[in-house]
């Protein structure tokens, strides 16, 4: 027989006789689905038998194992596509090939594969409603929340667990009730899921968070400001940095007060809350710490009163920024994730016995070990007990023998501390999420209540009695307990413009502040020295002739800190008229300065017209080293040294005048 066929023309395939549904894609779908759904059956065994609990079985469980069992049931009618289209490509001669499944119930084939079809359907869609049911529930789970991605939700997870909110889910507070804010919440999640997975999360999670639901949707389904009234008496304890960790106390009346009027008049610190008001305000800060400007409206009336620091007229355009209406958040900003100062959890270690009261300084020493920076825990675990023991061992070195169970345990304590409330590889701490309630770490109420707000009819007050009453417990005449009402003063007496000073300004939640005057004014001591600022070519140090006096020597901060005053304090010591000369020091410096400023401006100028990038970044890089000298000199006050004021100023105009 001859072949007629062309040379080179492809030999076709035979005719294939088997079923559509006999393609590799089907079969692989139905491998795919059967070892999902047997898989499934295994973990949940495991679950059952297994007594501990692992974050990531849920995700394989409810996530993974649904996905793949879907993907094959999806691959197994695809691959019926697929194969009728791939014999339409080979046979187009052939028009019989049928468009859709072909069902005979005449034929018993196709009856035993209803029956198989029937009772999969009837095993796989009771598992695709349990799975997706649970996997909607996992996925709004603490334990997914705070243990899947533990790198990134290490610190905020710990910091949860320690807080008052730890029996309330992650999910009431961060999404709350109804379908909108999940479906939200959940395509912000996938961009979360992308920056966990390429690394490219922020250390430390920037807050506050600015797409959280308003308060009134989540707090106030259990906190309900319509209910609050009346103050709270709270007891507060505080040991000192000093060698028998000296303990006070002192209880304070908090005016919570109440935002209904049917319980009375709106007041205290919950008036900001009440129903008939609306607190508004800007912050030019991401953290919300910088607040310039306030506006408080009654609802009732329509009066409306605006606040503000930043010098312009109450008529004036608010700063730029989001015009925020005050929330529980806005004071509560910390209400579960609480990173605790050292300050205040070594009083709690104390108060509690979990360190001994009788080790001297242990305050001091703690909190001095919490603070020394590491990079990570387990460096810090080292670095602590190297740190409190190299103390005692230095200072008080029959500790050791005579206290030793006491020491130890200080050790444990403090490491405690610290792995519960820093976390260095997310670079998270007390220092970077600053807590609003009160005003001691952070500035708090005084970001808005600090006597430089001005209204029309005066500033916002900065007065302990608007908040919160002082007392003291005393034995009553009925053998009880009686409240005494106290004026509480500061342990080191404030005068002058300290007296004025936020408390953040000094206590920052670490060690115990210097109540000496260097203690906060070191630039000014470096500065009389005539060691800061540096700046090329000025080698030789100038220290003021009275550098080696005493602040207090010139600064009596029981008189106002006026010319006319501070005169007669340098006459004290120097002929009548010395005082003036003062002033005309001031005025020297001040033309001095003017020049130099003059010359940084040039430079700068000079460095935006140069076409050589190099060149024009090295005149940047040089004027912001001669902008920060200025900088220094005009925090230090030019007058604490004059001729090496003088000697700076000269220099900036020198070295902007060599660069052009």
């Amino acid at each position: 027989m001859t072949n007629t066929e062309p040379a080179g023309a492809r030999k076709r395939a035979p005719l294939p006789t088997g079923s559509l549904w006999e393609n590799r894609i089907t079969a692989a779908g139905a491998v795919l689905a059967v070892l999902a759904f047997l898989f499934f059956i295994i973990s949940q065994i495991v679950e059952v038998l297994s007594t501990a609990s692992n974050p990531y079985r849920g995700i394989w469980s409810f996530m993974i194992l649904p996905f793949v069992l879907f993907i094959g049931l999806i691959l197994i009618p695809l691959g019926w596509v697929l194969e009728r289209k791939r014999r339409r490509e080979l046979f187009p001669e052939i028009h019989e090939w049928q468009r859709f499944p072909r069902l005979d119930f005449n034929n018993p084939l196709h009856r035993r594969l209803m029956k198989v079809f029937g009772i999969g359907t009837l095993v796989v869609v009771p598992f695709m409603g349990i799975t997706t049911y649970e996997g909607y529930h996992y996925t709004d789970s603490t334990q997914f929340c705070g243990q899947v991605c533990h790198a990134v939700m290490n610190p905020e997870y710990t910091a949860y667990l320690n807080s008052p909110h730890a029996r309330v889910s992650c999910a009431a507070c961060h999404i709350g009730p109804g379908a909108s804010w999940f479906v939200k919440a959940k395509i912000s999640g996938i961009r979360q899921v992308f920056a966990t997975t390429f690394n490219t999360f922020s250390r430390p999670i920037p807050t506050p968070i600015k797409d959280l639901r308003p308060a009134r949707e989540t707090c106030e389904q259990c906190h309900w400001p319509a209910k609050f009234f009346g103050a709270q008496l709270r007891t507060r304890y505080h040991y000192a940095s000093d060698e028998k960790n000296t303990r006070s106390e002192i209880a304070v009346v908090i005016k919570t007060g109440g935002g209904d009027s049917s319980n009375g008049p709106a007041s205290g610190i919950h008036w900001h809350m009440a129903l008939s008001n609306r607190i508004e305000y800007v912050a030019t800060d991401t953290r919300r710490q910088v607040i310039p400007w306030t506006r408080a409206t009654n609802l009732a009336t329509g009066q409306v009163s605006v606040f503000r620091s930043d010098g312009k007229g109450l008529g004036d355009p608010p700063p730029e920024g989001e015009i925020r209406v005050v929330d529980c958040l806005d004071c509560h900003n910390r209400p579960t994730h609480i990173y605790p100062a050292p300050d205040r959890t070594m009083n709690i270690s104390l108060e509690t016995g979990r360190l001994d009261r009788t080790l001297p300084f242990i305050k001091r020493v703690a909190v001095d070990a919490l603070v020394t920076p590491y990079k990570t825990q387990e460096e810090a675990a080292t670095g602590i007990e190297a740190h409190i023991r190299g103390f005692y061992a230095k200072t008080y070195p029959e500790i050791e023998s005579r206290l030793k169970a006491s020491l130890d345990q200080a050790v444990e304590e403090v490491r405690s501390v610290y792995r519960r409330s820093i976390f260095p590889t997310m670079n998270a701490d007390w220092r970077v999420h600053p807590d609003n309630i009160g005003h001691m770490i952070f500035d708090g109420c005084f970001r808005c209540h600090d006597d430089k707000h001005m209204g029309a009819n005066g500033a916002l007050p900065k007065d302990c009695d608007v908040c919160h009453d002082f007392g003291r417990q005393v034995a009553g005449a009925d053998s009880g307990l009686a409240l005494v009402r106290i004026r509480p003063e500061h342990p080191v007496k404030l005068l002058g413009i300290h007296a004025s000073l936020n408390c953040s300004r000094c206590h920052t939640g670490g060690a115990a502040p210097d109540t000496a005057c260097a203690g906060c004014h070191e630039t000014q001591r470096s500065f009389r020295q005539g060691k800061n600022p540096v700046l090329p070519g000025l080698k030789e140090t100038v220290p003021a002739a009275m550098a080696d006096l005493d602040c207090e020597s010139c600064h009596d901060l029981t008189q106002p800190q006026r010319p006319a005053e501070l005169a007669k304090h340098c006459e004290t010591c120097h002929d009548k008229g010395y005082g003036d000369m003062v002033q005309m020091w001031k005025d020297d410096a001040a033309a001095s300065r003017a020049k130099a400023a003059a010359a940084i401006e040039g430079l700068k100028k000079a460095a935006a017209g140069q076409k050589d990038k190099a060149a024009a970044d090295a005149a940047g890089r040089l004027a912001a080293q001669l902008e920060s000298a200025l900088a220094s000199v005009d925090k230090a006050g030019a007058h604490h040294n004059t001729d090496f004021a003088d000697a700076v100023y000269q220099q900036i105009v020198k070295l902007a005048a060599e660069w052009k």
